[in-house]
């Protein structure tokens, strides 16, 4: 009996225990987890890797580089074939601006000697278009001054850039786009050693008028070699919208000594430029390259002939017939010259008559012409009356002009006995 007594009292005692635990609130231990709702747990975010970005590449830096050398050697004198110590030179250029031009920018002219030597160093001034072609010069050439080696032996002359001022573009050069510029023609002059110049003609069709506007050019032969520099000078055009204007820039070689040999091709290879500033006045440039065969003085001349035929009366009046013959390939207009030498009894045997009609001539290619001139000047005193044509010696034919240029009446063909 006792036992089971004490059996039912230890039951009791664990189901007083057992309750307490439930309704009663334990004190919570401060390393003890607290018991959250399973709604308020957020869910687990997956953190992805950042990704390692590829490597930047640096924007191109904007530059000016030297693409070709136009440099002249010139001669001890306009005839001389002997080179002399100097030198005329230029420098085509390129620009990558990446919308930026050249406001200023210097660079040097290196005249080096035998091994490198660095014989002389001449400055070179420079404002070049955004993102054009352009040409460089040194500052000598506004003074005409050539580019030596001071008396010693010169291997090489080149051209270094640095120091150079750019400027953002403010689009100005973009209202320019319907400007044309046409290469009318390229004249090479007389002589073993000839000047050239060049002629281009400009229509500004834009609505901004082109300000201090000017031609420069470089010369080439056939065989890609550098004979001239042309320019047309200190004086600048401006050319209002749309109006045309010619532009001719001529050999900047005063002296004549700072030209290359004649191409017996009379082919020939011309870089020209067009600069001009725009309304706001930032530089620009029209670039252009025209090949082919040039317009030869002495080759024209060899090819136009000129005979005479006979002099004959028209009442008073004494009248040349004349002969014109064009062996080339190409149209030319002549202006012909005739003088008739007569011996006419006090008059001096040179005394005679010659044509004042200026008038062009135009021959085809392979062909010739039969002119009759009116011979209505006379070289000195009283005009002796009545037609003398039976009395004429002599006659000297000469060209006046062909294609517009002079060629101050230089003599063709002549009887006339000298003194």
């Amino acid at each position: 009996m006792n036992r089971l007594r004490l059996v039912l009292l230890l039951i009791a005692i664990s189901v007083v225990a057992c309750a307490c635990q439930v309704t009663i609130p334990s004190r919570v231990s401060p390393t003890a987890p607290s018991k959250v709702s399973p709604e308020a747990t957020p869910k687990a975010t997956r953190v992805l890797p950042t990704p390692t970005p590829p490597p930047t590449q640096p924007l191109p830096e904007k530059s000016v580089t030297v693409v070709k050398d136009h440099v002249i050697h010139c001669r001890e004198s306009v005839e001389s074939p002997v080179m002399a110590g100097d030198f005329w030179p230029a420098w085509i250029v390129e620009v990558d601006g990446r919308d930026y031009w050249v406001s200023h920018g210097n660079g040097d002219v290196i005249v080096q000697g035998p091994s490198g030597a660095v014989l002389n160093t001449v400055s070179a001034t420079f404002v070049l278009a955004a993102d054009r072609v352009g040409f460089v010069v040194p500052d000598s050439f506004l003074q005409v001054r050539t580019v030596g080696g001071k008396g010693s032996k010169v291997e090489r002359v080149s051209l270094e850039l640095d120091k150079i001022q750019w400027k953002p573009s403010d689009g100005s050069p973009n209202q320019y786009d319907q400007v044309q510029a046409t290469f009318v023609e390229h004249e090479v002059g007389a002589g073993e050693y000839p000047r050239h110049s060049i002629e281009v003609m400009v229509h500004n069709g834009s609505d901004f008028a082109m300000n201090a506007a000017y031609l420069f050019g470089l010369i080439i032969d056939s065989d890609g070699e550098p004979v001239d520099i042309v320019w047309s000078g200190n004086q600048r055009q401006s050319i209002p919208f749309g109006e045309t204007a010619t532009l001719i820039a001529r050999s900047t070689s005063s002296s004549g000594r700072c030209i290359g040999p004649r191409d017996p091709t009379a082919y020939y290879e011309v870089h020209y430029w067009i600069d001009f500033k725009t309304y706001s006045g930032e530089l620009t440039t029209i670039y252009a390259v025209e090949k082919g065969e040039a317009w030869d003085y002495s080759k024209v001349w060899a090819e136009i002939d000129i005979e005479y035929i006979r002099a004959e009366c028209d009442g008073d009046n004494n009248i040349a017939i004349i002969q014109l013959t064009n062996n080339g390939d190409s149209p030319h207009s002549v202006v012909p010259g005739v003088t008739v030498y007569a011996d006419v009894s006090h008059w001096s045997r040179d005394y005679g008559w010659w044509n004042n009609d200026k008038t062009p001539i135009v021959v085809e290619p392979h062909s010739s012409k039969t002119v009759r001139y009116l011979l209505n000047g006379h070289i000195s005193g009283d005009v002796p009356p009545g037609c003398v044509t039976s009395k004429i010696f002599g006659y000297s034919l000469r060209i006046d002009w062909i294609d517009g240029v002079d060629y101050e009446h230089r003599v063709k063909k002549t009887t006339q006995p000298s003194e």
